[in-house]
Formats: C-alpha cells, sequence, structure tokens
C-alpha cells in the first residue's frame, strides 16, 4: 500500500508541475501579445490547449486512482491519505 501512495505522490507532484508548467505559458503569451509578438502568441495556442487538456485528463485520473486506493485501504483497515 504504501509503494502505492508514493505512486500517487510522484503523480501527482508531476501534475502541479505541468499545471505550474501550462501557468508560466499562459503568462508570457500575454506579456508577448502585449509586446506585439502575435505571431508566437498564436504558435503557443495550440500547445496551452493540448496542456490544458492533458492537465484536465491527468486530474481525473488521479482523482479516480485516489478513489481506488481509498477503497483498498478501506478493505484492509488502513486509509490511504
Amino acid at each position: 500500500m504504501k509503494d502505492q501512495q508514493a505512486l500517487l505522490a510522484v503523480v501527482w507532484l508531476l501534475h502541479q508541475n505541468q499545471v505550474a508548467l501550462a501557468d508560466s505559458m499562459q503568462l508570457m503569451s500575454r506579456w508577448f501579445l502585449r509586446s506585439g509578438v502575435s505571431e508566437l502568441t498564436l504558435e503557443l495556442q495550440p500547445k496551452m490547449e493540448e496542456m490544458l487538456a492533458n492537465c484536465i485528463s491527468i486530474n481525473h485520473a488521479l482523482v479516480g486512482l485516489e478513489e481506488r486506493l481509498a477503497g483498498l485501504g478501506e478493505g484492509q483497515g488502513a486509509h490511504a491519505p
């Protein structure tokens, strides 16, 4: 069970990194747009949309994994975080 919890923690941190990266890209995109570099902003848009879709998918998968781990823990007398 501890290995599963450790894996969930690592995947959660990877997800948080992806969210932070997407936020950073949004900030850079806004700066480029204000600075008149709209071509770069247009090129970044599909990648930002892909990152957002991936973040949503990962988040749903993490919620499902956490629920399954919690169910396993309840069956064994231990609780997942």
